[in-house]
């Protein structure tokens, strides 16, 4: 025994822990820690006098041109939405795995950097809370509100939208996110220039929302439950009668609690990805950066995951009735076989009960329409009273070469009011320039229609306004 623990000691005084001493001889660890602690008043003040080991390691990061870059990486800020915030330090873990091995002469768990760059923080800064008012105003933290726990359920879908700055464009961004396995299940993106919004309420149409809602349903299934804030597309009647058709739980947030919904966490990161790891164009950098979250390990309250390994698509539901539920539906007046719907006319390919000798067709008659979102070329017509299919009505306002959605023809309708707004704008500011400068100058441009070219100002700017302005009557 007296070999065995001289052995202990011998390989104590090297610098192994007791842990290892233990292992080697395998030994009980309460055994070995009595003959080199409690037994051994020598071994005690050796290790008092002995540093731990995350000061050790600490020590090397800041001798260590690693320690630079930290301190570097600590105090990058970047704007969202307005908003100054910092960047995750999962990224500068994951990016310099290799050098922390070469620094420390081993490899660095997740949770053991976390340590050392808070035991980092406090050496360098004096406490977290004086790095963050170094690196971003005191104003920054007035809306930060704890969070607390956020269950998982089963079955929940949240959506959210965001503002990505991406090589100086704006783009307005959707997400659909399983709450149970942290799965972002699929996006849809606009630029922010094509619809003059700051904002991604603004960016999108209320038929957009629903043709996208439409493709997740058909392809991943229905959720039971699913989870928005108070933003205006998504409060309106017609995604609410949708949602109700597939029997959709739907649940709001309260007004400003953005932490209720876990999906702004994973959007967090996604833009972190962002950051680090651009391609080329918006659309192949955002695909990548899901792709990459959805691989990824996470750490949720109990357990680490990778999204893609738990998500369950939701439960089937009929294509012909998710279809359906998201169709737009009108009450309009049959008149003379046609029917108008925002400025479109439809023909009836069908004929009614005539009146008299005449040959007339029914003069006026209520009927519902359905009209698809991905094809606003026909209209399904039913009776209003029985419910009874009459028929199909074509469109012949417009022949379309291809199927054209409910989406692109609301967009189209909303390019043409902007145009129209900025052409008077413009008009409105060359009125008041007349008024302010003599013919001479500027104002000789537009009073003399420009005669260096010939153009007046109205065919200056003919190609804001698109060819629909004729088409939709606007």
């Amino acid at each position: 025994m007296n070999k065995t623990r001289d052995k202990a000691l011998k390989l104590y005084q090297k610098g192994l822990s007791i842990v290892e001493v233990a292992r080697k001889l395998k030994k009980p660890y309460a055994t070995v820690y009595n003959w080199l602690v409690r037994r051994n008043p020598s071994c005690t003040e050796n290790k008092q006098k002995r540093k731990p080991k995350i000061v050790k390691y600490v020590e090397a990061l800041m001798q260590s041109s690693l320690g630079e870059k930290l301190e570097n990486y600590l105090f990058q800020v970047w704007k969202v939405k307005g908003q100054e915030r910092v960047v995750s330090l999962y990224l500068f873990y994951k990016q310099h795995k290799d050098e922390f091995k070469q620094v420390f002469g081993r490899s660095l768990s997740k949770s053991r950097f976390y340590s050392i760059v808070n035991v980092y923080v406090m050496k360098k800064f004096g406490s977290i809370a004086k790095l963050e008012l170094s690196r971003r105003p005191k104003s920054a933290f007035k809306h930060i509100v704890k969070a607390g726990t956020i269950k998982r359920e089963k079955g929940l879908w949240e959506i959210d939208g965001t503002g990505f700055t991406f090589q100086d464009c704006l783009y307005a961004v959707l997400f659909c996110f399983d709450t149970y396995s942290g799965y972002i299940i699929d996006y849809l993106f606009v630029e922010a220039k094509e619809t003059g919004a700051t904002h991604y309420n603004k960016a999108f149409n209320t038929l957009q929302v629903g043709a996208w809602l439409q493709k997740i349903f058909i392809q991943k299934g229905v959720p039971d439950k699913l989870r928005y804030d108070n933003e205006k597309i998504f409060m309106s009647e017609y995604l609410k009668n949708a949602l109700k058709e597939l029997k959709i739980d739907c649940k709001r947030t309260k007004p400003y609690h953005p932490h209720h919904k876990l999906i702004e966490r994973a959007i967090g990161t996604l833009k972190n990805y962002i950051i680090f790891n651009p391609k080329e164009n918006f659309k192949e950098t955002l695909e990548e950066a899901i792709a990459q979250y959805n691989r990824d390990q996470h750490c949720f309250k109990h357990c680490v995951i990778r999204p893609i390994e738990l998500f369950r698509s939701g439960k089937k539901v009929d294509e012909d009735t998710i279809r359906y539920a998201f169709a737009e539906k009108f009450v309009r007046v049959l008149s003379n076989s046609t029917i108008q719907i925002d400025n479109l006319k439809y023909e009836c390919i069908w004929y009614r009960e005539r009146i008299g000798d005449t040959g007339r067709l029914e003069s006026t008659k209520e009927v519902l329409c359905i009209r698809y979102l991905d094809d606003v070329s026909q209209l399904h017509v039913y009776d209003k009273e029985t419910g009874e299919f009459l028929g199909t009505a074509k469109l012949v306002t417009l022949v379309p070469l291809q199927k054209i959605s409910s989406a692109e023809i609301k967009e189209s309708i909303a390019k043409t009011k902007r145009a129209q707004k900025r052409l008077a704008k413009l008009e409105e500011e060359a009125t008041l320039i007349k008024g302010q400068i003599q013919p001479q100058g500027v104002v000789a441009v537009f009073s003399n229609g420009n005669k260096s070219n010939g153009t007046t100002l109205k065919e200056k700017h003919d190609d804001i306004l698109p060819g629909l302005l004729e088409i939709f009557g606007q």
